[in-house]
């Protein structure tokens, strides 16, 4: 495989079709008054359909707060942020929460529920779809298990599995709808290296075969050869 470590300057091509996702011009600030800070710095990026691009940086570079952006669960400031061609600035509710039930979101700690079996975990990434019998999400979800090789899992609960096992609960959770985007976040930190790899090719085979982007966040340097194209952050702006 490819891999390339791309400058902003390469990662733009507005009103690009194939685009998933296209930031241009992107600043973000915390704070008001006295206190108000800029984090982000006028952040230019493109991920295409099907692409896998991992970012990279060090702690408090601002790649959490691009990817709550980019994943609406953040509302944008200023610029301009394309999701499958609808701009989000000035976004509204409604519009934000169409942007939420298109992303799988796969994090650090899995963030699974404690109460529910492995199953009830991953149907809970199809409830949020609505609009589907029982039946078929459980089904769907019986799906994503054997996908993510926990098909024997699904009465589990999450004390009953290792760290590695949760981690593909949470990476089926995310993919069972077939989103358009997958935004990882640290997905491997918790793990050790053989989990890590496992996580990572699972998620770069399943969201190959959705035709699905993924934009991941991660300090590990073991996982890097599973992009398509690195980029790099350091203090809000990319290198």
């Amino acid at each position: 495989m490819s891999l390339t470590v791309s400058p902003a300057s390469q990662t733009l091509t507005q009103g690009d079709s194939t685009a998933t996702i296209a930031v241009q011009q992107v600043n973000h600030y915390f704070g008001k008054g006295d206190l108000r800070k800029q984090v982000l710095f006028d952040l230019n990026l493109r991920l295409d359909k099907g692409e896998v691009v991992i970012m990279t940086g060090p702690s408090g570079s601002g790649k959490t707060t691009l990817l709550t952006l980019i994943g609406g669960l953040r509302s944008l400031q200023s610029g301009s942020l394309r999701f499958l061609g609808q701009e989000l600035l000035d976004a509204n509710g409604a519009q934000l929460r169409w942007v939420r039930r298109q992303v799988g979101y796969i994090f650090q700690a899995h963030n699974l529920h404690n109460s529910l079996t492995a199953l009830q975990n991953v149907v809970m990434g199809l409830e949020v779809q609505g609009g589907l019998p029982v039946a078929v999400m459980a089904e769907r979800a019986q799906q994503a298990l054997a996908d993510v090789g926990l098909g024997d899992r699904g009465h589990s609960y999450p004390s009953q599995l290792s760290g590695g096992q949760k981690q593909r609960v949470a990476i089926a959770r995310a993919l069972v709808s077939h989103p358009a985007l997958v935004l990882a976040d640290e997905p491997t930190a918790a793990l050790d290296s053989k989990s890590g790899r496992e996580v990572v090719t699972i998620m770069q085979t399943l969201a190959r075969e959705q035709g699905c982007t993924i934009l991941l966040v991660t300090h590990d340097n073991r996982i890097l050869d599973v992009a398509d194209r690195i980029v790099s952050m350091e203090d809000g702006r990319f290198l």
